[in-house]
């Protein structure tokens, strides 16, 4: 019996062992690599490609969404790999500066550099690449010593690794020469593009982006220090480079026009600009189709050149052409639009036009309530104070006031954009604290007054540094008088209720564009504007 039961034990461990081994070779046969398993990370390096491509394409909202998806698929992976998410964050953080949605490229910045800090305690090169393009946000957002701090370190990393004339040194100079130039410091700026064009003359081939950026840079310092002739002709050598690479019908030359056709309109070739601005309306039309939005977007800076050209019946005819099609493509809360009415509310306080500014000037104060295009409050201001200068100094005053503040207080703001697009020409030179300089005197408020002149002494275009100075000044030189308070009391409540008409707690809500098409909805909001404005006297 004990022996039965012996060999019944050893037959089932036998036929245990066999199936063992039968199911450990079926699994050697049958294994792949981890690579072809994790299907995830692949196609996060697929998605890196076409993000790339896109992006250097100039479609940086399409290259967006890939470099959003490529860094989802690698973090989804089972093995996420701390370098490859490093580099897609510092692409996001790229793309969403360029989209000008600070908030969303500081924190994708940060990420960057929170990942390479993981592969390596030590600063590496993807390190200095993420550092360089941070600092543009810095000085994009006013904090030009931390965008300082930023290009030195990079610069350190490259230099003690390849050496002074490593060709990564050229994107780092010409971020360098950019934050120069952005406070008018151009004698230092051109010493430091001299370095990056020998850099670049011996290290990188000329249809390189970065050579083609220093020629652009190299051109605008000239143009600023009076040198007009080798301005010009850095002007044309990028415009031609472009259109050898990109052919003279492509979109990708139209930076390239846009730049030269501004340096002539600055001195006075009107002409030549129009001509340019011509070219490049038929290259849009003749890429993108006569109604896309493009088109009505570049219509608002053609219209600006017909304005400062003072041809004002054209410029009126280009904005209703533009205001036509943004409608048509349903751009009505896009920062095109708002810039439309800006431009039509400048010539309808040119036009004397009182009535036709009151109601442009309502329907850009429901616009600037939609977080995307707060950032753009401080444009309107300016025309408030210019459409309320004979007639309501105090109003003036006060939405001249608010003007300043915002531009002021913008320096460390995560959505800041400037008061006007860089790449719109303004249709008047006169900084809004000049035309509030004035109103402010003849109010007898010198204290202010002189406040703005600290503040903005002529020979300092920029006042990014100036942070204590307007901290404090805000504490002590802006003290709202009583009507002040009283008319920031009603605006705010109408505001907050505003912003619960565009983003009400239910969900899903109608968007902005649908409720400001809805005469229902809008009437009881544009009652209320009116009463706040009958009190402003606008």
């Amino acid at each position: 019996m004990l022996i039965n039961y012996s060999l019944t034990l050893f037959l089932i461990l036998g036929l245990i062992s066999v199936l063992g081994g039968v199911l450990f070779a079926w699994r050697k046969a049958n294994q792949r690599p981890v690579e072809a398993q994790d299907w995830k990370r692949s196609r996060a390096e697929t998605l890196w490609k076409d993000a790339v491509d896109l992006q250097s394409k100039g479609n940086f909202s399409k290259a967006l969404e890939k470099w959003k998806q490529s860094a989802g698929m690698e973090s989804d992976s089972s093995h996420p790999r701390p370098g490859f998410l490093g580099q897609v964050h510092n692409e996001l953080g790229y793309c969403y500066y360029r989209s000008n949605m600070f908030q969303e490229s500081e924190e994708n910045f940060k990420k960057s550099l929170a990942f390479f800090h993981k592969t390596s305690r030590r600063a590496t090169f993807d390190t200095a690449f993420t550092l360089n393009n941070y600092a543009l946000l810095c000085m994009e957002t006013g904090r030009r010593d931390m965008a300082l701090s930023m290009l030195k370190k990079s610069m350190r990393i490259f230099t003690s690794g390849l050496g002074e004339q490593a060709p990564q040194m050229v994107h780092v100079l010409n971020n360098l020469a950019r934050s120069h130039m952005q406070i008018g410091a151009y004698s230092e700026a051109l010493a430091v593009l001299e370095k990056a064009r020998d850099i670049a003359t011996h290290s990188l081939l000329s249809h390189y982006p970065e050579v083609m950026l220093v020629k652009e840079l190299l051109a605008e310092t000239y143009q600023h220090l009076g040198n007009l002739d080798d301005a010009e002709r850095l002007f044309l050598e990028v415009v031609a480079s472009k259109e050898t690479l990109h052919g003279p019908q492509n979109p990708g030359i139209l930076p390239a026009l846009n730049a030269l056709g501004r340096f002539y309109l600055k001195q006075g070739f009107l002409e030549k600009s129009l001509a340019l601005y011509e070219r490049i309306l038929s290259i849009i039309r003749g890429h993108y189709g006569e109604e896309h939005h493009f088109v009505g977007e570049f219509l608002n800076q053609y219209a600006c050149l017909n304005i400062q050209n003072r041809t004002f019946e054209e410029a009126g005819r280009l904005l209703e052409k533009s205001h036509a099609i943004l409608t048509k493509t349903n751009k009505h809360t896009h920062p095109s639009m708002l810039i439309n009415i800006y431009l039509r509310l400048w010539l309808a306080h040119h036009g004397n036009d009182a009535h036709q500014a009151l109601t442009l000037l309502k329907r850009s104060m429901i616009l600037l309530q939609i977080p995307d295009l707060t950032v753009m409050s401080g444009m309107i201001f300016h025309l408030a104070t210019l459409v309320t200068y004979r007639q309501a100094p105090l109003s003036a005053a006060y939405l001249g006031k608010k003007g300043v503040h915002r531009l002021l207080t913008k320096k460390d703001s995560a959505g800041h954009a400037s008061i006007v697009p860089s790449w719109l020409i303004t249709p008047s030179e006169q900084p809004v604290w000049k035309d509030l300089g004035s109103v402010l005197r003849q109010q007898h408020r010198i204290f202010e007054a002189q406040a703005l002149g600290v503040l903005f002494p002529l020979d300092r275009p920029v006042i990014s540094s100036l942070h204590e100075k307007v901290m404090a000044y805000l504490k002590t030189g802006w003290q709202p008088t009583e009507q002040e308070r009283s008319w920031d009391e009603a605006l705010e409540a109408w505001q907050r209720q505003v912003a619960t008409l565009f983003f009400p707690a239910a969900d899903p809500s109608p968007k902005p564009s649908e409720i400001i098409n809805n005469a229902d909805m809008m009437t009881p909001i544009l009652e209320e504007l009116d009463q706040i404005f009958a009190t402003l006297n606008i």
